[in-house]
């Protein structure tokens, strides 16, 4: 297992990379190339067809929001910018305009091909023009292989529907802070995503299941 980033207990950004193995436990790793800001509240996955560890989003010190996208060669640990506009990126393109906006602390689940992506806080500026920040429901796939974003819409019920919470489809309120799982085989669904808990002025406990597009 690879892990990066994170924060100190001073809570400041970290860019550290780790790896965990069983037998010898954490031990420190040294990347070459251009690296990734530093961050927390990042998204990661593992892509098979690149043996990469590939990060997107999160939160820098200063709480400057990213949406960048960039992978970290496990054979060599060499990083490599797959998406964005800082330094490190000069040659590769820029964040897709249809990719969510820079965000962290969203809940996230790999199912291959795909990391799905939920929620989160961006800062948005109120009708006074001053800057705020505010959580999010939204439901986005990253196409691992293409590093390609597209929304997820799921219905949501309207009118005499919404009597009945248990049938009617419903979005879960704005949240950062939530857990994501694949709970397996459901009845009536194949690759359902449940999503735990999270937090928004006040904390949740709630749990909420959405069906993927592979649903029977």
């Amino acid at each position: 297992a690879v892990s990066f980033g994170g924060k100190s207990s001073k809570s400041i950004a970290i860019g550290q990379l780790f790896s965990f193995s069983p037998s010898s436990g954490w031990s420190s790793l040294l990347a070459s190339g251009s690296r990734p800001a530093r961050r927390s509240g990042h998204v990661a996955a593992y892509d098979a067809t690149r043996n990469s560890m590939l990060i997107a989003l999160g939160m820098e010190t200063g709480h400057s929001l990213l949406a960048d996208a960039w992978a970290l060669d496990l054979a060599t640990n060499t990083w490599e910018c797959l998406q964005g506009t800082d330094a490190g990126c000069s040659s590769r393109p820029p964040v897709p305009p249809k990719g969510p906006s820079p965000r962290g602390f969203g809940a996230y689940y790999q199912l291959d091909p795909y990391l799905f992506v939920f929620g989160g806080f961006s800062f948005t500026c109120n009708e006074r023009g001053e800057t705020v920040r505010t959580c999010n429901n939204e439901l986005w796939a990253l196409n691992i292989p293409t590093v390609q974003w597209s929304r997820v819409q799921t219905p949501v019920a309207t009118g005499n529907a919404q009597s009945n919470p248990n049938t009617a489809p419903f979005a879960p309120s704005p949240r950062l802070l939530s857990a994501m799982v694949g709970p397996g085989r459901q009845v009536g669904m194949k690759n359902p995503l449940l999503l735990i808990g999270g937090a928004d002025l006040n904390c949740m406990d709630k749990g909420c299941m959405y069906p993927t597009a592979n649903n029977e």
